[in-house]
């Protein structure tokens, strides 16, 4: 069994339906820690942000760039804070799905672990 050799090639991909800089950095840094979490070698990164459009379209910019870097052969995986980034209808996820399956590109959902509280005796 051989080691891989190569790094991942995944595209972080980050939106807002407003346009919010602070929620964006906040993917962001969601996505980049799960990642440095799970990655044993550091990945190459590409960002995508499309900052203040409707999830219900795919006419975003940075959407349409991402397909395509996805359907040349760029990308290994899409990083997001859920899939309700990519879109929010149910039809239209199921396609996205399909495209990304025959591209070979898989989506990782980087979700901010929720907090434990534990009570110490004094």
């Amino acid at each position: 069994m051989s080691a891989i050799q190569e790094p991942l090639r995944i595209a972080i991909y980050c939106h807002t339906i407003l346009k919010d800089r602070d929620e964006i950095g906040f993917q962001r840094k969601v996505i980049k820690r799960t990642l440095d979490r799970c990655t044993d070698l550091p990945p190459v990164l590409t960002f995508y942000t499309d900052d203040g459009f409707c999830p219900d379209t795919q006419v975003r910019p940075e959407f349409q760039r991402m397909l395509l870097d996805a359907a040349a052969g760029h990308l290994d995986c899409v990083a997001v804070c859920g899939w309700d980034r990519l879109t929010t209808i149910t039809d239209d996820r199921s396609l996205l799905k399909r495209f990304l399956d025959r591209h070979d590109v898989h989506v990782l959902e980087c979700k901010v672990l929720e907090a434990v509280l534990i009570r110490m005796a004094a």
